[in-house]
Protein backbone atom coordinates (compact mmCIF):
# COMPACT_ATOMS: atom_id res chain seq x y z
CA UNK A 1 0.00 0.00 0.00
CA UNK A 2 1.48 3.40 -0.90
CA UNK A 3 1.91 5.39 2.41
CA UNK A 4 1.44 8.61 0.45
CA UNK A 5 -1.54 10.15 -1.36
CA UNK A 6 -1.06 12.08 -4.30
CA UNK A 7 -2.35 15.99 -4.05
CA UNK A 8 -0.52 17.76 -7.00
CA UNK A 9 -0.98 21.25 -8.15
CA UNK A 10 -1.96 21.16 -12.06
CA UNK A 11 0.62 21.94 -14.58
CA UNK A 12 0.30 24.54 -17.50
CA UNK A 13 2.22 23.30 -19.91
CA UNK A 14 2.83 23.99 -24.10
CA UNK A 15 3.65 20.88 -26.70
CA UNK A 16 4.81 21.72 -29.70
CA UNK A 17 4.43 18.75 -32.20
CA UNK A 18 2.26 16.51 -33.45
CA UNK A 19 2.74 12.58 -32.22
CA UNK A 20 -0.51 11.29 -31.00
CA UNK A 21 0.89 9.09 -28.21
CA UNK A 22 2.38 12.35 -26.51
CA UNK A 23 -1.16 13.97 -26.90
CA UNK A 24 -3.00 10.94 -26.33
CA UNK A 25 -0.92 10.56 -22.54
CA UNK A 26 -1.17 14.39 -21.72
CA UNK A 27 -5.02 14.48 -22.69
CA UNK A 28 -5.45 11.47 -20.48
CA UNK A 29 -4.34 13.03 -16.99
CA UNK A 30 -6.84 16.38 -16.90
CA UNK A 31 -6.15 16.80 -13.32
CA UNK A 32 -2.26 16.43 -13.97
CA UNK A 33 -1.90 19.08 -16.95
CA UNK A 34 -3.71 21.96 -18.43
CA UNK A 35 -1.91 22.00 -22.34
CA UNK A 36 -1.88 23.71 -25.24
CA UNK A 37 -0.08 22.71 -28.70
CA UNK A 38 1.53 24.04 -31.60
CA UNK A 39 2.46 21.97 -34.42
CA UNK A 40 5.75 23.19 -35.37
CA UNK A 41 8.11 25.55 -33.83
CA UNK A 42 7.04 28.43 -35.74
CA UNK A 43 3.63 28.17 -34.20
CA UNK A 44 5.13 27.56 -30.94
CA UNK A 45 7.04 30.84 -31.17
CA UNK A 46 3.69 32.84 -32.72
CA UNK A 47 2.00 31.49 -29.60
CA UNK A 48 4.60 32.46 -27.23
CA UNK A 49 4.90 35.99 -28.07
CA UNK A 50 0.80 36.22 -28.80
CA UNK A 51 0.31 37.41 -24.71
CA UNK A 52 2.87 37.88 -22.19
CA UNK A 53 -0.11 37.26 -19.82
CA UNK A 54 -0.53 33.80 -21.10
CA UNK A 55 3.63 32.85 -21.23
CA UNK A 56 3.72 34.58 -17.52
CA UNK A 57 1.70 31.49 -16.19
CA UNK A 58 3.70 28.57 -18.33
CA UNK A 59 5.03 25.99 -16.73
CA UNK A 60 6.91 24.75 -19.09
CA UNK A 61 7.84 23.54 -23.00
CA UNK A 62 7.16 19.96 -23.59
CA UNK A 63 8.87 19.90 -27.13
CA UNK A 64 9.66 17.17 -29.54
CA UNK A 65 12.84 16.78 -30.59
CA UNK A 66 12.63 16.15 -34.69
CA UNK A 67 10.32 18.64 -36.26
CA UNK A 68 9.85 20.14 -39.84
CA UNK A 69 12.14 23.32 -40.59
CA UNK A 70 12.73 24.12 -37.15
CA UNK A 71 13.90 21.40 -34.98
CA UNK A 72 13.23 20.99 -30.70
CA UNK A 73 16.66 22.41 -30.21
CA UNK A 74 15.91 25.11 -32.35
CA UNK A 75 13.05 26.47 -30.15
CA UNK A 76 15.37 26.06 -27.06
CA UNK A 77 17.95 27.99 -28.57
CA UNK A 78 15.45 30.97 -29.08
CA UNK A 79 13.36 30.60 -25.60
CA UNK A 80 16.80 30.77 -23.39
CA UNK A 81 17.59 34.69 -25.59
CA UNK A 82 14.31 35.71 -23.86
CA UNK A 83 14.98 36.15 -19.90
CA UNK A 84 11.47 35.67 -19.71
CA UNK A 85 12.16 32.44 -20.03
CA UNK A 86 14.59 31.51 -18.02
CA UNK A 87 12.89 29.64 -15.17
CA UNK A 88 10.71 27.69 -17.87
CA UNK A 89 11.28 24.30 -17.75
CA UNK A 90 12.42 22.96 -21.47
CA UNK A 91 11.70 19.10 -22.56
CA UNK A 92 12.35 17.73 -25.45
CA UNK A 93 10.60 14.18 -26.80
CA UNK A 94 11.91 11.72 -28.42
CA UNK A 95 11.04 8.04 -30.02
CA UNK A 96 14.20 6.54 -30.26
CA UNK A 97 16.59 6.43 -27.37
CA UNK A 98 19.46 5.57 -29.84
CA UNK A 99 19.32 8.48 -32.12
CA UNK A 100 22.28 10.59 -30.31
CA UNK A 101 19.55 13.05 -29.09
CA UNK A 102 20.68 12.69 -25.08
CA UNK A 103 23.97 13.52 -25.86
CA UNK A 104 22.59 16.85 -28.19
CA UNK A 105 20.54 17.85 -25.42
CA UNK A 106 23.28 17.23 -22.23
CA UNK A 107 26.08 19.40 -25.04
CA UNK A 108 23.20 22.40 -25.04
CA UNK A 109 21.67 22.00 -21.22
CA UNK A 110 18.34 21.13 -22.01
CA UNK A 111 16.55 20.82 -18.73
CA UNK A 112 15.32 17.18 -19.74
CA UNK A 113 14.90 14.67 -22.63
CA UNK A 114 12.49 11.58 -22.36
CA UNK A 115 11.72 8.81 -24.84
CA UNK A 116 8.26 7.36 -25.36
CA UNK A 117 6.14 5.76 -23.85
CA UNK A 118 7.03 7.70 -20.84
CA UNK A 119 4.43 8.27 -17.51
CA UNK A 120 2.20 11.41 -17.72
CA UNK A 121 2.89 11.50 -13.73
CA UNK A 122 6.47 11.40 -13.81
CA UNK A 123 6.73 14.17 -15.96
CA UNK A 124 4.30 16.03 -13.66
CA UNK A 125 6.81 15.24 -10.85
CA UNK A 126 9.78 15.86 -13.12
CA UNK A 127 8.66 19.59 -13.99
CA UNK A 128 7.16 20.18 -10.33
CA UNK A 129 11.17 19.59 -9.09
CA UNK A 130 12.40 21.38 -12.30
CA UNK A 131 10.69 25.01 -11.53
CA UNK A 132 11.23 24.84 -7.66
CA UNK A 133 15.32 23.58 -9.12
CA UNK A 134 15.49 26.60 -11.86
CA UNK A 135 13.64 29.43 -8.87
CA UNK A 136 16.94 28.52 -7.15
CA UNK A 137 19.24 28.59 -9.78
CA UNK A 138 18.03 31.97 -11.03
CA UNK A 139 17.48 34.16 -8.20
CA UNK A 140 20.06 32.26 -5.36
CA UNK A 141 17.41 32.56 -2.61
CA UNK A 142 15.38 29.54 -0.81
CA UNK A 143 12.36 28.35 -2.41
CA UNK A 144 9.06 29.52 -1.44
CA UNK A 145 7.66 27.06 1.03
CA UNK A 146 5.70 24.34 -1.07
CA UNK A 147 3.31 21.54 0.08
CA UNK A 148 4.76 18.26 0.07
CA UNK A 149 3.48 16.62 -3.22
CA UNK A 150 2.61 13.89 -0.99
CA UNK A 151 0.47 13.50 2.89
CA UNK A 152 2.61 11.03 4.90
CA UNK A 153 0.32 8.51 6.76
CA UNK A 154 -0.65 9.81 9.99
CA UNK A 155 0.85 6.44 11.96
CA UNK A 156 4.67 6.77 10.59
CA UNK A 157 4.71 10.47 10.89
CA UNK A 158 3.41 10.23 14.96
CA UNK A 159 6.36 7.09 14.94
CA UNK A 160 9.19 10.05 13.28
CA UNK A 161 8.08 12.45 16.00
CA UNK A 162 8.46 9.97 19.39
CA UNK A 163 11.11 8.49 17.87
CA UNK A 164 12.95 11.62 17.09
CA UNK A 165 12.36 13.33 20.51
CA UNK A 166 13.71 10.30 22.12
CA UNK A 167 16.97 9.79 20.43
CA UNK A 168 17.87 13.42 20.50
CA UNK A 169 16.71 13.72 24.33
CA UNK A 170 19.03 10.23 25.35
CA UNK A 171 21.90 11.44 22.84
CA UNK A 172 22.03 15.02 23.72
CA UNK A 173 25.74 14.73 26.01
CA UNK A 174 27.09 13.05 23.13
CA UNK A 175 25.91 15.84 20.20
CA UNK A 176 27.15 18.71 22.97
CA UNK A 177 30.54 16.83 23.12
CA UNK A 178 31.13 16.28 18.87
CA UNK A 179 30.18 20.00 18.66
CA UNK A 180 32.68 21.24 21.08
CA UNK A 181 35.63 18.71 19.16
CA UNK A 182 33.93 20.11 15.80
CA UNK A 183 35.04 23.38 16.89
CA UNK A 184 37.90 22.84 18.45
CA UNK A 185 39.78 21.20 15.42
CA UNK A 186 38.83 23.30 12.56
CA UNK A 187 37.31 26.59 11.75
CA UNK A 188 33.51 26.75 10.24
CA UNK A 189 30.46 25.89 11.48
CA UNK A 190 29.22 22.51 13.44
CA UNK A 191 26.85 21.76 10.91
CA UNK A 192 26.93 21.30 7.37
CA UNK A 193 23.76 22.41 5.56
CA UNK A 194 22.94 21.24 2.08
CA UNK A 195 20.07 21.16 -0.53
CA UNK A 196 18.51 17.88 -0.98
CA UNK A 197 15.54 16.73 -3.21
CA UNK A 198 13.39 14.19 -1.18
CA UNK A 199 9.65 13.19 -0.99
CA UNK A 200 8.18 14.37 -4.65
CA UNK A 201 11.15 16.19 -5.68
CA UNK A 202 10.91 18.28 -2.70
CA UNK A 203 13.82 20.67 -2.00
CA UNK A 204 14.81 20.85 1.58
CA UNK A 205 17.67 22.07 3.64
CA UNK A 206 19.54 18.83 4.77
CA UNK A 207 21.55 18.66 8.09
CA UNK A 208 24.94 16.63 9.55
CA UNK A 209 27.83 17.69 11.67
CA UNK A 210 30.45 19.29 9.50
CA UNK A 211 33.16 16.03 8.94
CA UNK A 212 35.49 18.14 6.36
CA UNK A 213 37.50 21.24 6.51
CA UNK A 214 35.59 24.36 5.51
CA UNK A 215 34.65 24.92 1.90
CA UNK A 216 35.61 21.42 1.02
CA UNK A 217 32.89 21.71 -1.89
CA UNK A 218 34.69 23.40 -4.21
CA UNK A 219 37.63 20.85 -4.23
CA UNK A 220 35.33 18.01 -5.02
CA UNK A 221 35.60 18.40 -9.00
CA UNK A 222 39.27 18.05 -8.96
CA UNK A 223 38.77 14.45 -6.52
CA UNK A 224 36.46 12.59 -8.82
CA UNK A 225 39.48 9.90 -9.53
CA UNK A 226 38.12 9.14 -5.51
CA UNK A 227 34.62 8.14 -6.48
CA UNK A 228 33.25 4.58 -5.83
CA UNK A 229 30.75 5.08 -8.42
CA UNK A 230 33.06 5.81 -10.71
CA UNK A 231 33.62 3.29 -12.93
CA UNK A 232 36.40 2.78 -15.37
CA UNK A 233 35.21 4.40 -18.68
CA UNK A 234 34.24 2.14 -21.41
CA UNK A 235 36.39 1.21 -24.20
CA UNK A 236 36.44 3.48 -27.59
CA UNK A 237 36.44 0.54 -29.05
CA UNK A 238 34.27 -2.90 -29.00
CA UNK A 239 36.36 -5.51 -28.08
CA UNK A 240 33.57 -8.45 -29.20
CA UNK A 241 32.95 -6.54 -33.05
CA UNK A 242 36.75 -6.28 -33.28
CA UNK A 243 36.94 -10.48 -32.58
CA UNK A 244 33.51 -10.76 -34.95
CA UNK A 245 35.21 -8.73 -37.30
CA UNK A 246 31.52 -7.25 -38.05
CA UNK A 247 29.31 -5.48 -35.71
CA UNK A 248 28.22 -7.52 -32.49
CA UNK A 249 24.64 -5.64 -32.40
CA UNK A 250 22.89 -3.02 -34.39
CA UNK A 251 24.67 -0.21 -35.46
CA UNK A 252 23.80 3.22 -34.72
CA UNK A 253 24.58 6.67 -35.79
CA UNK A 254 25.96 8.93 -33.32
CA UNK A 255 27.13 12.56 -34.79
CA UNK A 256 27.94 10.91 -37.92
CA UNK A 257 29.87 7.91 -36.25
CA UNK A 258 29.04 5.00 -36.12
CA UNK A 259 28.80 2.49 -32.80
CA UNK A 260 27.45 -0.50 -31.93
CA UNK A 261 24.89 -0.47 -29.64
CA UNK A 262 26.53 -2.66 -27.14
CA UNK A 263 29.39 -0.06 -27.08
CA UNK A 264 26.83 3.07 -26.69
CA UNK A 265 25.06 1.41 -24.28
CA UNK A 266 27.87 0.88 -21.84
CA UNK A 267 29.34 4.32 -22.64
CA UNK A 268 25.72 5.82 -21.34
CA UNK A 269 25.54 3.63 -18.49
CA UNK A 270 29.46 4.64 -17.21
CA UNK A 271 28.06 8.48 -17.21
CA UNK A 272 25.23 7.24 -15.33
CA UNK A 273 27.61 6.01 -13.27
CA UNK A 274 29.11 8.83 -12.46
CA UNK A 275 26.41 10.81 -11.51
CA UNK A 276 27.16 9.97 -8.07
CA UNK A 277 29.71 11.54 -5.80
CA UNK A 278 30.94 9.36 -2.60
CA UNK A 279 34.46 9.47 -1.93
CA UNK A 280 37.25 6.77 -0.96
CA UNK A 281 39.39 8.17 1.42
CA UNK A 282 38.24 11.14 1.23
CA UNK A 283 41.24 14.07 1.75
CA UNK A 284 39.10 16.49 2.81
CA UNK A 285 37.56 14.97 6.09
CA UNK A 286 39.10 15.91 9.43
CA UNK A 287 40.01 13.75 12.24
CA UNK A 288 36.64 14.01 13.98
CA UNK A 289 35.41 13.72 10.79
CA UNK A 290 36.38 10.23 10.55
CA UNK A 291 35.23 9.03 13.90
CA UNK A 292 31.86 10.70 13.40
CA UNK A 293 31.62 9.53 9.93
CA UNK A 294 32.48 5.80 10.92
CA UNK A 295 29.95 5.48 14.01
CA UNK A 296 27.53 7.45 11.74
CA UNK A 297 27.18 10.04 14.63
CA UNK A 298 27.55 12.55 11.74
CA UNK A 299 23.99 11.45 10.89
CA UNK A 300 22.67 12.11 13.93
CA UNK A 301 21.30 16.15 13.66
CA UNK A 302 19.20 14.27 10.60
CA UNK A 303 16.62 13.91 13.57
CA UNK A 304 15.80 17.45 13.04
CA UNK A 305 15.01 16.90 9.52
CA UNK A 306 12.38 14.31 10.64
CA UNK A 307 11.09 16.39 13.20
CA UNK A 308 10.37 19.32 10.87
CA UNK A 309 9.06 16.72 8.43
CA UNK A 310 11.50 16.90 5.90
CA UNK A 311 11.90 13.34 6.59
CA UNK A 312 11.07 10.09 7.91
CA UNK A 313 13.01 7.70 9.75
CA UNK A 314 12.93 4.74 7.06
CA UNK A 315 12.70 5.74 3.59
CA UNK A 316 15.45 6.52 0.22
CA UNK A 317 17.91 8.24 1.15
CA UNK A 318 17.25 12.05 -0.08
CA UNK A 319 19.46 13.37 -2.87
CA UNK A 320 22.11 16.61 -3.26
CA UNK A 321 20.74 18.69 -6.47
CA UNK A 322 22.94 17.85 -8.64
CA UNK A 323 22.26 13.87 -8.49
CA UNK A 324 18.45 14.84 -8.77
CA UNK A 325 18.73 17.28 -11.86
CA UNK A 326 20.49 14.46 -13.95
CA UNK A 327 18.31 10.83 -12.70
CA UNK A 328 15.40 11.42 -15.14
CA UNK A 329 14.57 8.27 -16.34
CA UNK A 330 11.37 6.72 -15.46
CA UNK A 331 13.54 4.05 -13.36
CA UNK A 332 14.71 7.17 -11.02
CA UNK A 333 11.50 8.69 -10.81
CA UNK A 334 10.11 5.90 -8.93
CA UNK A 335 11.86 6.40 -6.15
CA UNK A 336 11.05 9.64 -5.34
CA UNK A 337 7.50 9.13 -4.33
CA UNK A 338 8.79 7.35 -1.02
CA UNK A 339 9.44 9.43 2.09
CA UNK A 340 13.05 10.27 2.15
CA UNK A 341 14.42 9.00 4.73
CA UNK A 342 17.77 8.75 7.39
CA UNK A 343 18.45 4.81 6.86
CA UNK A 344 16.86 2.53 4.52
CA UNK A 345 17.56 -0.82 2.30
CA UNK A 346 20.51 0.81 0.38
CA UNK A 347 21.95 1.38 4.00
CA UNK A 348 21.53 -1.84 5.86
CA UNK A 349 22.93 -3.52 2.48
CA UNK A 350 25.64 -1.43 1.80
CA UNK A 351 28.11 -3.89 3.21
CA UNK A 352 27.61 -6.01 -0.39
CA UNK A 353 30.88 -4.94 -1.64
CA UNK A 354 29.48 -6.40 -4.89
CA UNK A 355 26.12 -3.73 -5.07
CA UNK A 356 26.27 -1.04 -7.80
CA UNK A 357 24.20 1.73 -9.07
CA UNK A 358 21.88 -0.74 -11.03
CA UNK A 359 21.62 -2.65 -7.30
CA UNK A 360 20.98 0.62 -5.39
CA UNK A 361 18.29 1.88 -7.99
CA UNK A 362 16.14 -1.74 -7.82
CA UNK A 363 16.10 -1.18 -3.85
CA UNK A 364 14.70 2.09 -3.75
CA UNK A 365 12.40 1.16 -5.93
CA UNK A 366 11.30 -1.73 -3.77
CA UNK A 367 10.60 0.15 -1.03
CA UNK A 368 8.76 2.65 -3.05
CA UNK A 369 6.64 -0.08 -3.58
CA UNK A 370 6.75 -2.41 -0.73
CA UNK A 371 7.00 0.26 2.22
CA UNK A 372 5.27 -0.99 5.49
CA UNK A 373 4.86 -0.33 9.11
CA UNK A 374 6.69 -3.62 10.00
CA UNK A 375 9.37 -3.68 7.52
CA UNK A 376 10.45 -0.52 8.62
CA UNK A 377 11.06 -1.57 12.06
CA UNK A 378 12.95 -4.60 10.27
CA UNK A 379 15.18 -2.21 8.94
CA UNK A 380 15.90 0.11 11.83
CA UNK A 381 16.74 -3.08 13.65
CA UNK A 382 19.41 -3.94 10.82
CA UNK A 383 20.50 -0.70 10.55
CA UNK A 384 22.49 -0.61 14.13
CA UNK A 385 24.94 -3.36 13.18
CA UNK A 386 25.19 -1.72 9.60
CA UNK A 387 26.32 1.52 11.47
CA UNK A 388 29.78 -0.36 11.91
CA UNK A 389 30.37 -1.26 8.89
CA UNK A 390 33.68 0.16 7.79
CA UNK A 391 32.05 1.85 4.78
CA UNK A 392 29.01 2.97 6.16
CA UNK A 393 26.66 5.77 5.09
Amino acid sequence: MNIYKAKKEKLRILYVGTAQVVVHNLSKSPDLFDFSYAENVFLAIDWLNESAETTRKLDAIVCESYLPGLRGLDLYKYTKKSSHFRKTPFILITHNQANGMREKALENKVDDLYVTPFKAKNLHTRISFLKRYKELAVNGVQPVPITPAFKMKLSKRLFDILFSILVLIALTPILALVALLIKLESKGPVYYISKRVGTGYRIFDFYKFRSMRQNADIELNDLEHLNIYHKDAAEENCEKCEQLGSPCSSVLYIRGEKICENLYLAKRESKINATFMKLDNDPRVTRIGRFIRKSSIDELPQFINVLKGDMSIVGNRPLPLYEAELLTSDQWSERFLSPAGITGLWQINYHNKDMDLKDRKELDNYYARNNSFLGDMMIILKTIPAMFQKKNL
